[in-house]
């Protein structure tokens, strides 16, 4: 199980990366749309997250894409945030 846990994380922060150098560009032209990520590449762009989620399934296998909501802002969660981060660092030390 671990492997998979990995190996899906892995995928997931090489897509990110990957869709952050050209977020503009799908932003620009592709805005409320989901970008279906596999190997740090696109894969297909959907109406809906179902329809991304069902094609990286058919396409890439479970655990083998990511994908993004094009125009997602972060969400400010305020001193929630500062809890958060404080917990995490508590945890490590």
């Amino acid at each position: 199980m671990s492997n998979l846990h990995d190996s899906a994380s892995k995928e997931v922060r090489v897509n990110h990366k990957a869709y952050k150098a050209i977020q503009e560009e799908m932003e620009e032209k592709h805005l409320g749309k989901y970008v279906l990520m596999h190997q740090g590449k696109v894969q297909g762009i959907y109406d809906t997250s179902d329809d991304a989620y069902k094609k990286g399934c058919d396409k890439c296998g479970l655990g083998n894409f990511s994908t993004e909501l094009v125009g997602q802002k972060p969400i400010d969660l305020g001193i929630l945030a500062f809890n958060l981060n404080a917990g995490v660092h508590n945890a490590n030390v």
